[in-house]
C-alpha cells in the first residue's frame, strides 16, 4: 500500500519507549531511505526511561529535544504495545489530529 521509493532522504528520531515497536521498526526502516536515530529501542517492560504513553507531553520531552538537536525532519513516538503513534515536527512541536 505504500510506495517506499517515495519516502527518501529523511532523518527521523524514533522513540520505541522500550516497548514492542522495536520488533518491526528495524525491518520497516531498512525498506526506507530514512536515517533513523533510535531512542529506547531495547525492550524492557519496566519502562526505565519514561512511561510508554505518547499521549502525555512529558513522555515526548526527550524526543522533541533530540529532533531539534539532530536537525531531524520528524520525531516518531510509539506507546508500549505499538498500537498508538505520535509525531513531532522538525521544530519539536507535537502534531495533533484535527477533529472534524
Amino acid at each position: 500500500m505504500v510506495d517506499f521509493s517515495s519516502i527518501k532522504g529523511l532523518t527521523a528520531v524514533v522513540d520505541a519507549g522500550n516497548g514492542v515497536a522495536n520488533v518491526v521498526l528495524p525491518e520497516l526502516f531498512r525498506r526506507l531511505d530514512v536515517k533513523v536515530i533510535p531512542l529506547y529501542w531495547e525492550p524492557d517492560g519496566s519502562f526505565p526511561n519514561h512511561e510508554a504513553n505518547p499521549m502525555k507531553d512529558e513522555t515526548l520531552a526527550e524526543l522533541k529535544k533530540r529532533v531539534v538537536e539532530e536537525k531531524a525532519d520528524l520525531g516518531i513516538a510509539y506507546d508500549g504495545d505499538a498500537d498508538r503513534v505520535f509525531f513531532v515536527d522538525e521544530r519539536g512541536v507535537t502534531l495533533r489530529s484535527l477533529e472534524p
